[in-house]
């Protein structure tokens, strides 16, 4: 019987100058430490399920809100205005964001890359670990 691999993966590291980055500082600056906490709670959920993006949505940003604010302290509004502003910083590729809604990076695909190395065999049919940003064949619409 063949093992089934799961899509995501069961740990990521953060480097230990993360919070130095001068992207998340202007984040940081901008929306206070909740930016930076929202931004590792989405970086969290991508490295969980799919490893190296994430399809997002008013769903999603709702969904987020629900599960990372006490009393109401990351409404869908403000998680909504920092996933713009990390779209406007680089931390996701806006191309990508703006055509097909997809929350991806060079650097997020690098990172899973490295974690996952050969332990894993990906169909090469689902369009994975082709030049430039990759993701599931349903997402790419002649983007590469």
């Amino acid at each position: 019987m063949e093992r089934r691999y799961k899509d995501g993966v069961d740990y990521w590291n953060i480097d230990v100058d993360f919070f130095e980055n001068k992207k998340i500082r202007l984040i940081r600056a901008e929306f206070g430490i909740q930016g930076v906490y929202i931004f590792i709670l989405i970086l969290n959920e991508i490295y969980r399920t799919s490893g190296y993006y994430k399809q997002w949505d008013n769903d999603d940003c709702l969904l987020m809100s629900a599960g990372a604010g006490v009393d109401g302290g990351c409404s869908p509004g403000l998680i909504g205005e920092v996933v713009q502003g990390l779209v406007r910083r680089s931390l996701f590729d806006k191309r990508v964001f703006d055509s097909f809604g997809v929350l991806t990076s060079s650097e997020i695909q690098r990172r899973f890359l490295r974690i996952v190395g050969n332990s894993r065999d990906y169909p090469n049919d689902q369009g994975v670990f082709s030049v430039g940003y990759v993701f599931p064949q349903r997402h790419n619409r002649g983007y590469s």
